[in-house]
């Protein structure tokens, strides 16, 4: 709760109005006599104890005592804890020394009148309002005594206002009963208050109230984001910012930091035995039941069930049994040597074994374990192992695992050569060496080199192997680079989680402003999920920033720039990738400048920059040979030719280079992300030559792929709206509607123009045609201002035919006019026939009744030189003509036209000689 200082001098609660009346009107209440119980829920962080504290001030301003008492860490495992502090603030000082003594001869059980009675007896001379903070941590015989309290609430006037945790708070072990059916009390006098996170409204308040960091909308919506609305964190990352004003606060670094010391401040007063169980947890929570983990987490003081609810009650373990934040797994066993961290995780694995469990979850358990020296180990290993054959890289670290068992002779030499086939999905034989060189170079001091080669895996499409070798890297080394690292280890699984026994923190946790290689990595995987443009842009920079420290990875870096392509900042891509492709010439790293220039080729197309794409796919051939290319890399090349094919107008190049894909290595299918560049390509080459069904396979088959990793981003490839297109022309409006709502729920909440624009402009394709006219208007609207070039053009004259099929010829010219006007500017021959096409369409429209009379009426309205410029603006001539005849300057003829144009009711050259019913042959083109 973030308490915000009032005018009045009284304590004003953000977006706690609602909760503040209602407990002050119990207060009322219990002045008349009445009794009632408020239980107050809310995760850590929302301000329980805030309540109870303004809660307790108001009222010991009214005749009526007020008794507290806190659930503790510390005391959850000593008898009648809670108790022993409400005794102390009974105001009968006799009576409270009278059962302090009977609390400490241990000899009253949970239910001796003795307990109670002292505290109804006080109720009936004054109103008591008796304040439990954290009643998930109080102790068992506590709470068995407020249960017969609360039997007796009726009698006596007595507010009771408990805590806790969580949506559902658990009082009772039985679970059977809720305090307000033990207290026999109306339903009308029980209250449950629900403490919810604040909105961004609510932050924006007490932004203002506290007076503290730059403020501003932005401000508080990262602040918002980078919080969840925890009014704590707010508080944490506001005072921040008012003892350390540093310029560009960051909100969401602020808020990690202090998530972080807040979980690190818990675990460093957890008992001992709490610790251990929150370790089991970790390890196994998601495999085995709290019953189960006992044998694991050593003797406890606290029964099972007991144990897990404070564990739930204080933040660290959500309540559906699986520790689902990484974040926390990491610190938690960051606090343990690696020696600890393999004990533990072996002595998972013997317990998931003696279970029952899979193999394959006891071989997961495994492979954060020491050799054991079992055989229900090796085979579980090998089971899972020989599991996941065929499928490339996910075999191998369980055979790795395997190895480092005590093993005959035959079964190591037989094992080694099945491990050597699993990681011989690669068809190169350079990813091998460079892992194999890695793998052998065991010295510490070599650590940074065996990163380095890691990034020149990933960079060579070898993901399986970059991933191998990290982990090696990671549980061998003492002080691993988990920068480098963890960002490689992202990028090479393709995924945001880390790997917390191996000391890998999550994506989520990336310390952005200090480690550019992790906020690269963490860029691209933020850009993949499509759902926080900013803070992809924001990372991406973080990650291309000149002068930060680091490693200069090249992985990091292009996927930075891969994120400012969807992010539409083309230009701060195209510089991040220049800085790459230096990089790598002057360090001799052949395979990362041919990736840096195929990705600089693909942002020069969307640019509309065909020359220069078709310069930078010959320049990676030249500086790399083609045999020698990755085969991912090598189809995102023949992607990008047949892409450059479909802008220039050459069918035929297109078709070659799909066509090559019957030859050579290029011809498998394939798993890796630029295998979908190839797929989409082939999709639009499909569609534009009229075989929707192969185009709908290549469509989909690029999103199974796209899928399979998560990535739902549009802007990456906006494949579901091609499908969508591609069943219109199969004839299945249904589902082209279905893939065509899809992307756009996904296109809104990305936000870039070039999404929604793309988006909108596939729709008024696939869509019926009423509506084709809005959506393509809207698609040209948003990509006009995109760095999409050709595919503005591609609306432009989507829309163009729209009109003339709606019989809407009015400013048809004028977008005819810009299309030829583009085409001819980036040299887009591949759509001049279709400007001319559509021309030729316009010149041929019917005329409305009475146009050319109209026309004349108006034209007998102008000056005598302004008619004799619409005469010779309708013969074709140029303006540099009608200056000459005229005599005048151009500039002259061009502000006469204008007036013109507007007193004529069009828009330019081609519409004015529309009206005048020209001959087709003479209505004049664009291109």
């Amino acid at each position: 709760m973030t308490v915000l200082a009032g005018t009045s001098g009284t304590d004003l609660l953000a977006e706690r109005v609602g909760e503040t009346a209602l407990l002050t009107g119990l207060l009322a209440e219990l002045e008349q006599g009445n009794s009632g119980i408020a239980v107050v829920t809310g995760l850590p962080g929302t301000g329980r104890t805030s309540l109870l504290s303004l809660l307790a001030t108001r009222g010991k301003d009214r005749p009526i005592q007020v008794l507290s008492a806190r659930g503790s860490l510390t005391e959850s495992a000593l008898r009648f804890g809670v108790v022993s502090q409400l005794a102390s603030a009974l105001p009968d000082r006799t009576v409270a020394r009278a059962l302090g003594e009977l609390l400490a001869t241990g000899a009253l059980d949970e239910g001796s009148p003795e307990l109670w009675h002292p505290f109804v007896e006080a109720a009936r001379r004054r109103p008591v309002l008796l304040l439990l903070d954290d009643a998930h941590l109080m102790d068992d015989s506590s709470k068995a005594w407020l249960g017969a309290l609360l039997r007796r609430l009726w009698q006596v006037p007595l507010l009771v206002v408990i805590t806790g945790a969580g949506v559902v708070l658990p009082f009772f072990d039985q679970e059977t009963a809720e305090p307000w059916q033990l207290s026999g009390l109306n339903w009308h006098a029980t209250h449950v208050v629900r403490l919810r996170p604040l909105s961004r409204s609510g932050v924006a308040e007490v932004v203002r109230a506290h007076g503290a960091g730059p403020g501003g909308e932005d401000f508080v919506t990262e602040l918002h984001a980078a919080t969840g609305g925890n009014p704590a964190l707010v508080r944490v990352v506001l005072d921040h910012c008012r003892t350390d004003p540093e310029p560009g606060a960051q909100p969401d670094r602020l808020a990690a930091d202090a998530r972080r010391d807040q979980m690190l401040g818990l675990l460093g007063r957890l008992p001992d035995d709490l610790r251990r169980l929150l370790r089991a947890f970790v390890v196994a929570g998601h495999l085995l039941s709290p019953e189960q983990l006992g044998p694991l987490a050593g003797r406890q003081t606290l029964s099972p069930a007991r144990a897990w609810r404070v564990l739930v009650g204080i933040g660290l373990v959500p309540g559906r049994g699986r520790c689902a934040d990484p974040g926390i797994a990491t610190w938690v066993l960051a606090g343990m040597t690696r020696a600890e961290r393999a004990e533990l995780y072996g002595a998972a694995a013997e317990l998931a074994h003696r279970c029952a469990l899979p193999e394959e979850d006891v071989a997961r358990l495994l492979l954060g374990a020491g050799p054991t020296g079992t055989r229900w180990a090796l085979d579980a290993l090998l089971t899972a192992a020989r599991s996941a054959a065929g499928q490339a890289g996910e075999a191998a670290p369980y055979y790795r695992r395997a190895l480092r068992e005590p093993l005959a002779d035959d079964t190591r030499d037989q094992l080694t050569l099945e491990l050597a086939a699993a990681d011989g999905a690669a068809p190169h034989t350079g990813e091998v060496r460079l892992a194999r060189a890695a793998l052998t170079a065991t010295t510490d001091r070599l650590l940074c080199e065996r990163v380095a080669a890691a990034d020149l895996l990933v960079t060579r499409c070898a993901p399986e192997r970059a991933a191998g070798l990290l982990t090696g890297l990671a549980a061998g080394a003492d002080t691993p680079d988990l920068g480098s690292l963890a960002a490689l280890h992202w990028l090479a699984t393709e995924s945001p989680d880390g790997v917390p026994a191996l000391g890998i923190p999550a994506a989520a946790y990336a310390e952005d402003r200090l480690d550019p290689d992790r906020a690269g990595a963490a860029a691209w995987l933020t850009a993949t999920r499509g759902t926080d443009p900013r803070r992809a842009r924001k990372l991406a920079r973080v990650a291309l920033s000149p002068g930060r420290g680091g490693t200069r990875l090249y992985a990091p870096r292009i996927a930075a720039a891969w994120t400012l392509m969807a992010t539409d900042d083309p230009l701060e891509a195209a510089e991040g990738l220049d800085g790459v492709l230096a990089d790598a010439r002057r360090r001799g790293s052949r395979a990362a400048a041919a990736l840096a220039l195929l990705s600089r080729g693909r942002l020069s197309l969307r640019r509309g920059r065909v020359p220069a794409a078709e310069a930078d796919a010959e320049a990676a051939i030249e500086g790399y040979p083609l045999t020698r290319w990755p085969p991912p890399m090598a189809r995102a090349l023949l992607g990008l030719r047949i892409l450059l094919g479909l802008a220039r107008g050459d069918r035929d190049a297109a078709e070659r280079a799909a066509a090559t894909l019957a030859r050579g290595t290029a011809a498998r299918r394939g798993r890796h992300h630029l295998d979908t560049q190839l797929l989409f390509a082939r999709g639009l080459l499909d569609w534009t030559g009229q075989r929707p069904q192969a185009a709908l396979h290549h469509f989909q088959e690029c999103g199974r792929i796209l899928l399979s990793r998560g990535w739902v981003n549009p802007a990456l490839l906006p494949w579901r709206s091609l499908a969508g297109v591609a069943q219109r022309d199969l004839g299945h409006p249904e589902a082209a509607e279905e893939l065509v709502t899809a992307e756009w729920e996904l296109a809104r909440a990305w936000g870039t123009r070039t999404a929604t624009g793309l988006t909108h402009l596939f729709a008024g394709i696939a869509l019926p045609a009423g509506s084709a006219s809005f959506r393509l208007t809207r698609a040209v609207e948003s990509l006009r201002d995109s760095p999409e070039r050709i595919w503005y053009v591609t609306a432009v004259l989507w829309l163009a035919e729209a009109q003339l099929d709606a019989r809407q010829p009015a400013g048809v010219s004028g977008l005819l006019h810009e299309a030829g006007r583009l085409v001819k500017a980036y040299r887009l021959d591949g759509q001049s026939a279709r400007v001319r096409d559509l021309t030729a369409r316009l010149a041929a429209q019917p005329r409305p009744a009475g146009s050319a009379q109209r026309a004349d009426r108006k034209r007998q309205a102008l000056s005598e030189t302004s008619a004799q410029v619409v005469d010779m603006v309708v013969q074709g001539l140029p303006n540099a003509e009608i200056a000459r005849r005229l005599a005048v300057g151009k500039r002259a003829v061009e502000v006469r036209l204008t007036r013109i144009y507007r007193h004529f009711g069009v828009t330019g050259r081609a519409e004015l000689r529309a009206l005048f019913a020209l001959e087709d042959g003479e209505f004049g083109t664009p291109c």
